[in-house]
């Protein structure tokens, strides 16, 4: 069975392929800046913006998606009297900033924020995917406005993933480096160096790879041999 979050952003998803006709801005808007219950999204000038946020919310009432808030760096009146037909509750730019899914947002000076977490505290943590996932939560970026380093070249013109096409670059030393290569390790049935690496460079650059990946492997407590005839 599907979680409800799925179930609901599934929704999403199909009010958007629905209404992409006569909506087409705002159904891209839904697909695009939804992110679980929360929308982040903005516009080149105030009027767009009022007309995008109007749109949008007669658009999901109608499905019986209501939004309850709404948070602008933006306290022009023209705005707020706009929200008195949907019952959206304004909250002002002097208050906190807020999160969504890890990013924190200051709309007083319309900034963003991200905690950087010690990972030393994860060095004597087994690498599995829970684990992985639990620490690159904590900095997710849907902007990749952290400036996180990546791999750049000619793969921009290529089919692939974004991630794929620019992989992130990791320190030869750090602790995520190992737990990372760890888990690739055994996800590909504890394979040589090279297997290993290829898994990883499908989303990660470790600088000096081919050396941390023999290190890591080399201190895996169960090695096998594949040799295939």
């Amino acid at each position: 069975m599907a979680s409800s979050s799925f179930l609901a952003t599934r929704c999403l998803y199909q009010i958007a392929l629905e209404n992409s006709e006569q909506f087409p801005i705002e159904c891209q808007v839904i697909q695009s800046d939804f992110y679980v219950a929360d929308l982040l999204t903005g516009s080149s000038n105030l009027q767009d913006l009022i007309n995008l946020k109007n749109n949008i919310c007669n658009l999901l009432q109608n499905y019986g998606f209501e939004l309850r808030k709404l948070r602008s760096n933006d306290d022009s009146e023209c705005l707020t009297d706009s929200m008195s037909s949907h019952d959206l509750r304004y909250t002002s730019t002097d208050s906190a900033s807020i999160k969504t899914l890890g990013v924190s947002w200051i709309p007083s000076t319309d900034q963003f924020e991200y905690k950087a977490h010690n990972m030393h505290a994860y060095e004597n943590v087994k690498a599995t995917k829970r684990s992985i996932l639990l620490f690159i939560a904590k900095i997710f970026d849907p902007l990749d406005s952290s400036s996180i380093t990546r791999v750049g070249g000619r793969l921009i013109h290529s089919n692939l993933s974004y991630n794929q096409k620019h992989q992130t670059i990791i320190p030869y030393s750090h602790p995520l480096t190992t737990l990372i290569i760890s888990y690739e390790h055994r996800r590909s049935l504890h394979a040589g160096a090279q297997t290993t690496l290829s898994f990883v460079r499908q989303k990660y650059w470790p600088i000096r790879g081919k050396q941390v990946v023999k290190r890591c492997i080399h201190q895996c407590y169960l090695r096998c041999n594949a040799r295939p005839k």
